[in-house]
């Protein structure tokens, strides 16, 4: 192959990439607080990286609160049980809360805007063995106001968020993280 149809074919890749990641960005949908499924990427946090204080109820009504996660390694997840990508990180986060239960905190915040009752049957039947909460824009503007989930945040034990997550994590980036900081 010669060099100039490499580049050829990677830019056909690039475009059919960037097609891709804007048919889950939501323009004009009928979804409420115009949050879009996206493509992964990651961001290294560069602002005050201080997990910000919040809380919010869990499925039982319960309030839970962010100082529960000190000192602990916590990974805050942003989703939709209408999103496609999120709903597809769900193994995944199941897989890496079972390995790593003593270690790990995973926080599952659902912006789906759906009563309880239904939510936790969408948590019973896809066997979610994490914290549940119910998000609200409240909680997006606390996160940085973020326009796009699934929206993840990689919190160390000092309660400093290290990387953020745009899109569906692969798996093995997601652990070589987590190894990382414990």
């Amino acid at each position: 192959m010669k060099p100039s149809s490499k580049w050829i074919w990677l830019i056909i890749g690039l475009g059919c990439l960037s097609i891709w990641g804007l048919c889950y960005q939501k323009a004009g949908s009928t979804q409420q607080n115009s949050i879009a499924p996206v493509a992964f990427q990651t961001i290294t946090a560069t602002y005050t990286n201080q997990n910000p204080e919040w809380s919010l109820p869990d499925l039982d009504g319960r309030l839970f609160r962010s100082q529960e996660l000190k000192g602990t390694v916590a990974f805050i997840h942003f989703w939709a049980t209408w999103c496609p990508p999120c709903v597809a990180e769900l193994p995944h986060l199941v897989a890496l809360q079972r390995n790593y239960e003593e270690q790990l905190r995973i926080i599952g915040i659902s912006l789906s805007q759906i009563d309880r009752v239904t939510l936790k049957r969408f948590v019973e039947q896809h066997a979610l063995n994490y914290t549940i909460l119910e998000g609200n824009q409240q909680i997006v503007e606390q996160f940085g106001n973020f326009s796009s989930i699934p929206t993840s945040f990689l919190v160390n034990r000092d309660g400093r968020i290290i990387k953020i997550y745009v899109g569906l994590v692969p798996q093995a980036v997601l652990e070589a993280e987590v190894n990382r900081l414990l």
